[in-house]
């Protein structure tokens, strides 16, 4: 019968409460290797569970992010791969430049307000008919606007939906910078 190799790490926080705390930059170097090109996390160590040394760390949960379970707790792998970049938690939202959930690669992950956060959609809400981000009818035309901070500027009436999202792109270079404007 092969035994798995067991890590004993001595900095294992021991309450619930030390648990719900990100790991220290220390912490994670010291069980996780971090590859800043690819942005995945392989384990330093074997651990319990049929972990070998060398695994990538996590899985990919329902809503398209890695999770990764570290000392009792579940952490997402691009707060974690802040921390362990930078040495600090993150001070608002960590956005993937390329809209893709799972790609923590360094060059891809940004710290940002919850406002630069939403400019960076993709596809309109489920609530939205027409499917098209900052267009809505109004009788037989279709109207773009966007937000703009906390103000909602109406760029104009359209005889089609695709012209409307056509000015709606425009004017996302505009006020929305640092987003992608597809």
């Amino acid at each position: 019968m092969k035994i798995k190799a067991q890590t004993h790490i001595s900095a294992k926080p021991r309450t619930r409460a030390e648990r719900l705390q990100p790991p220290s930059q220390a912490r994670l170097r010291e069980v996780l290797d971090y590859d800043p090109d690819s942005g995945e996390f392989r384990w330093r160590h074997a651990i319990m569970g049929g972990v070998e040394k060398g695994d990538i760390a996590g899985t990919i949960m329902g809503r398209g992010y890695r999770l990764i379970g570290l000392d009792g707790a579940r952490h997402y792998a691009h707060r974690l791969a802040w921390i362990y970049m930078t040495g600090s938690v993150p001070q608002g939202i960590i956005d993937h430049r390329d809209r893709c959930k799972s790609n923590n690669a360094w060059a891809n992950l940004r710290d940002a307000n919850a406002e630069l956060n939403t400019r960076n959609v993709k596809q309109a809400r489920s609530t939205n008919h027409l499917g098209l981000l900052g267009v809505s009818r109004v009788g037989n035309r279709f109207r773009a606007e966007i937000h703009a901070g906390k103000f909602r500027k109406h760029l104009g009436c359209f005889s089609t939906p695709e012209e409307a999202h056509c000015a709606y792109l425009k004017a996302k270079e505009t006020f929305h910078p640092g987003a992608l404007h597809d």
